[in-house]
């Protein structure tokens, strides 16, 4: 099975995010890079998809997916 760990769309250089929000969603990243690097690949999605939902909800996307439908 192969996985695509991609958080390329959470930017965060992002207009509408506040400093505090940007050095948040960049320690998220760096944190799924690190969980990548060490071959923690259930982690890496799970911390990845925290910080999809995350940034879209502080960008003020209205519809949000949870992934619900995944599990």
């Amino acid at each position: 099975m192969t996985t695509s760990i991609n958080i390329s769309d959470v930017d965060i250089h992002h207009v509408a995010l506040i400093p505090e929000a940007r050095i948040g969603l960049a320690l998220a990243k760096d944190k799924v890079e690190h969980y990548i690097s060490k071959g923690r690949v259930q982690e890496a999605q799970g911390a990845a998809s925290v910080t999809k939902i995350i940034f879209q909800a502080l960008v003020g996307v209205n519809d949000i997916d949870t992934g619900w439908g995944e599990l």
